[in-house]
């Protein structure tokens, strides 16, 4: 997914760095339907995560325990 978003947030559009924590976010979210497949997936920044999830209608459904992946980039 690095390789195929150049190297970028796709939420907030830079670069990663080693320092950051990437994690795994569907773009459409399972809660709303969408499907748990490669095609639906992309890699943001933590903090890029956190904001999406508040404003993408499945913050509720994080609450029932519904969580995305979490990665570290070495």
């Amino acid at each position: 997914m690095l390789k195929k978003q150049k190297g970028k947030c796709n939420f907030c559009g830079q670069h990663f760095t080693p320092e950051d924590i990437a994690e795994i976010d569907h773009i459409i979210p399972t809660s709303l339907g969408g499907k748990d497949e490669y095609k639906n997936l992309q890699l943001l920044r933590r903090h890029c995560h956190d904001s999406k999830t508040v404003t993408d209608g499945s913050y509720n459904s994080k609450e029932t325990g519904c969580s995305d992946d979490n990665r570290q980039l070495d």
